[in-house]
């Protein structure tokens, strides 16, 4: 029953000789004899914002969102990752396809006239998880884990038509590369210097009137955002350090 098979497999015929007199049927995938054709592109996509289950109450939660949501990739390169697209992404892209009645093999083969693309959508998945503006030290601190996540979406272009299938989703990507990020931050953060605290690395901004604040990561999740850091002896460049 293909109906149990995820999206991009489906029930194929057994071509192992040592198990297809058992076994005349087999989950895999549907192989386009002209398969090279198919193309490859990369996207940025839209992030997705979480609230935490330790932030409570209205206002906190809806602080939390709106933070959340405030995360954006300032630079048109977006996300830097290592994650390649394979041949058995595009196998499964073409299955997708033809199961979903969008994709018409012709003797095998994607027709003329019909163009095939894998579609890697890279984008942040972030989440707020500590929201701590009245801590009685004079230093709220927000915390918020950011990940790189990636989608993976067949599309079928003919003619004036396109369809989409996405055969992958929310799955964990590692970037190569610095990324740049931006966020708004709430109004005790404004035209304050910021210092931005991610695993053993500390980076420090200055946010202008509005909150907003731009800083390069080498890594993601988890960041916490404060207005001073003790540890700190010296900043050199936007970076911070704890010790000479």
């Amino acid at each position: 029953d293909k109906s149990y098979c995820e999206t991009g497999l489906t029930i194929i015929d057994n071509t192992d000789d040592s198990t297809k007199a058992n076994y005349p049927k087999t989950v895999g995938t549907i192989k386009a004899s002209n398969a090279v054709e198919i193309k490859e592109a990369s996207e940025l996509g839209k992030n997705v914002a979480k609230v935490g289950t330790d932030i409570s109450g209205d206002e906190n939660i809806n602080a939390a969102k709106t933070i959340a949501s405030s995360v954006t990739l300032p630079s048109e390169e977006g996300i830097k990752d290592n994650t390649k697209i394979t041949e058995y992404d595009k196998a499964k892209a073409v299955t997708a396809l033809v199961e979903a009645n969008k994709l018409h093999l012709v003797d095998g083969k994607i027709p003329e006239g019909t163009t095939v693309t894998v579609v890697k959508k890279t984008y942040l998945e972030v989440e707020l998880t500590g929201l701590n503006m009245n801590n009685g030290t004079n230093n709220p601190t927000v915390t918020m884990n950011i990940t790189p996540k990636y989608d993976l979406i067949a599309k079928v272009e003919s003619g004036e038509t396109t369809e989409h299938i996405t055969i992958k989703s929310a799955q964990d990507t590692t970037v190569t590369a610095p990324t740049k990020v931006s966020v708004t931050l709430p109004n005790t953060f404004a035209n304050q210097k910021v210092y931005i605290t991610h695993k053993s690395d500390t980076y420090v901004a200055s946010a202008d009137e509005k909150g907003n604040i731009e800083f390069t990561t080498n890594g993601f999740s988890p960041f916490t955002f404060a207005l001073s850091d003790p540890s700190v002896v010296a900043e050199v460049n936007g970076n911070a350090y704890k010790s000479l």
